[in-house]
């Protein structure tokens, strides 16, 4: 995730400081905690229903917040209220008949992505986290996820009801190829170590070594939010209106200030200080800034990660 990446970040950082080092905050400002944990992030999230279009609905914006005022939302019944957010990624179905000349756009940039566990054989590795290894016309991207308490045991905690996968400490890899190369290997690994001739043991081992079933070929793709459309009882979030370049480190953390942004708006709403509709457009006009702009500042880290490819920019 990103704000563990964060983490890492800082705590190379007081290393290189007690070595002697000298860092300043421009030196920080190059620094991108690159996304290390969002594989479904370009909307793969149920792919046999993708192309499957949401009913029509009336443009109105039907939604009474009077009787919550005084009540508790679950005694309202307010998940049955008529507003419906499309937050289904890059190739939100939401979207396509929301605003339907708003298309995402390949950027020709191809790229592998896996996790391997965490051992003490990749311990020499820890210099490397953070960091972009570059060799062969690709950029590897290294980052180790660490947890405190492994997620299973936590959930057993705090959300007995929920069942997670025992998973542990793992590196995230990402690989990124030359623009517009295809995607023809049978397997992630196979991928990526078709361009690792003559690299270091441990380097290769773990791309080897890596679980098959969290490891995945991408293309990079972008949705720039364009033109506005009329507020209603529809609206989209995160990845279905802006997905940018994971280069930005800024995907997940923009979707979340969507929801946090929404979930006031709302509030205000049904506190009633404002109607429904202005709630809904002031959430939208500040999204589609906020959001552009992250799309636009990852679009132009994205050449950094990439060799040999000018700055594609938005269309």
């Amino acid at each position: 995730m990103i704000f563990h990446d964060a983490l890492d970040i800082a705590e190379i950082v007081r290393q290189l400081l007690e070595e002697g080092w000298e860092i300043h905050p421009e030196d920080l400002a190059h620094i991108a905690p690159y996304p290390t944990e969002h594989i479904k992030r370009f909307g793969e999230y149920s792919t046999h229903e993708l192309g499957i279009e949401p009913e029509a609905y009336d443009p109105k914006l039907d939604v009474d917040f009077t009787q919550l005022r005084d009540q508790e939302p679950a005694a309202s019944g307010f998940g049955e209220r008529d507003l419906l957010v499309g937050a289904d990624g890059v190739g939100s179905a939401v979207r396509q008949v929301l605003t339907p000349r708003t298309n995402p756009r390949d950027t020709g940039v191809r790229f592998v992505i896996g996790r391997t566990p965490l051992t003490e054989q990749f311990a020499g590795l820890s210099r490397a986290y953070g960091g972009k290894i570059v060799g062969g016309g690709v950029s590897l991207l290294l980052g180790a996820m660490r947890f405190p308490i492994p997620p299973k045991e936590a959930a057993e905690k705090l959300a007995p009801e929920v069942t997670l996968p025992d998973i542990h400490d793992y590196v995230r890899w990402a690989m990124v190829l030359p623009p517009n190369g295809s995607l023809d290997t049978s397997t992630a690994q196979e991928t990526a170590l078709s361009r690792m001739k003559g690299w270091h043991p441990d380097l290769r081992a773990l791309i080897e070594q890596a679980d098959p079933d969290n490891s995945t070929l991408l293309p990079i793709g972008v949705v720039e939010p364009g033109e506005r459309w009329a507020p209603g009882p529809v609206t989209l979030l995160g990845g279905a209106i802006h997905a940018t370049p994971p280069t930005g480190g800024n995907g997940a953390n923009t979707g979340l200030r969507d929801a946090d942004l929404l979930g006031r708006c709302l509030i205000e709403a049904a506190e009633g200080r404002q109607d429904p509709l202005t709630a809904v457009d002031s959430y939208e006009r500040q999204m589609f800034e906020y959001g552009g702009e992250a799309v636009r500042h990852s679009l132009a880290a994205l050449p950094a990660f990439v060799p040999n490819l000018e700055r594609p920019e938005p269309a």
